[in-house]
């Protein structure tokens, strides 16, 4: 899917490492807040190699991309503007957003559920990173 700069990031890219895949949606407040706790824990883990690859699930690609400006959000974001239409929703059947999926290294998903609080989360990353 494309970056704010239109390039092209495959999720594959990220192969290797451990890695958060959110699907979301700017014109959420909450959703936006909750970048705020994902920043630190990126923040906090990086370093160990983890991702994120932030889909945004917005069809109106300037909000999504002056969001993402605004919120100096330092991974991966990428939207397609097709909101639920997009091939992301598809490929990962997402039926609510957020949707929070955590990755190791051998690419298996770790958690999927329940990851809607900064230390559920964090427990999976560290599941993710060893």
């Amino acid at each position: 899917l494309p970056d704010i700069n239109a390039k092209m990031v495959e999720l594959k890219s990220l192969e290797g490492k451990p890695f958060i895949l959110m699907f979301w949606t700017v014109s959420e407040p909450s959703q936006k807040m909750f970048n705020n706790d994902l920043k630190e824990l990126y923040k906090k883990y990086s370093s160990s190699g983890l991702e994120v690859y932030q889909v945004s699930m917005d069809a109106d690609k300037t909000a999504w991309a002056t969001a993402v400006k605004e919120q100096e959000l330092p991974w991966i974001s990428v939207c397609d503007g097709k909101g639920a239409a997009s091939i992301a929703v598809a490929s990962y059947n997402v039926t609510a957003i957020p949707s929070i999926f955590v990755f190791d290294r051998n690419g298996d998903i770790v958690a999927s559920k329940n990851l809607f609080s900064k230390e559920n989360i964090e427990a999976a990353v560290r599941k993710a990173i060893k």
